[in-house]
């Protein structure tokens, strides 16, 4: 195993957050590809995406894999009439990160951080590490321990319901 020191790695080191490092043999293609080579599924990846709220302020959502993100209910959740994905040199200089390996581990802590429920709903994920190629594996009810300040939020089941009484 390669030795991996990021700015996540550092931060749960010092909270005391088990975790193993996944190392890829390859650049996954997809995340359907990253989930069968981390033994997973897919809703077992953790998206750490990163919008802008307005000039200066940034929201660090975190979501399962293949989850759509309901634009109208993160909206309506943050009480804000617009939000935008932050450009990858926005993500590169608010997080350190890369698009792709964002983590929210080690971050700002000007940067609020809220998730999405479900990213509870297995008992261990993967998530950014900060680097290309490799993940964090971890138990999901640490990543509460390790982001205190993190928001739960039920915007993926609340925006399913409302399209099924759309249906």
């Amino acid at each position: 195993m390669d030795e991996v020191s990021t700015s996540a790695t550092k931060y749960l080191d010092r909270t005391g957050i088990q975790y193993k490092i996944f190392h890829h043999s390859h650049l996954p293609e997809s995340l359907a590809e990253a989930a069968r080579e981390r033994d997973q599924v897919e809703d077992q990846i953790i998206r750490s995406i990163l919008f802008r709220l307005q000039e200066g302020q940034y929201l660090l959502f975190l979501t399962p894999g293949p989850k759509q993100i309901p634009w109208k209910g993160l909206r309506r959740t943050l009480n804000l009439n617009r939000i935008t994905l932050a450009t990858e040199e926005e993500v590169k200089e608010q997080t350190g990160y890369k698009i792709g390996t964002v983590s929210p581990f080690g971050i700002s802590p000007a940067i609020r951080i809220i998730a999405d429920r479900s990213i509870l709903n297995h008992e261990v994920v993967s998530i950014g590490i900060g680097k290309s190629g490799y993940a964090l594996i971890l138990r999901s009810e640490d990543i509460l321990i390790a982001l205190p300040n993190l928001e739960i939020v039920d915007i993926l089941a609340q925006y399913k319901s409302s399209q099924e009484k759309d249906e």
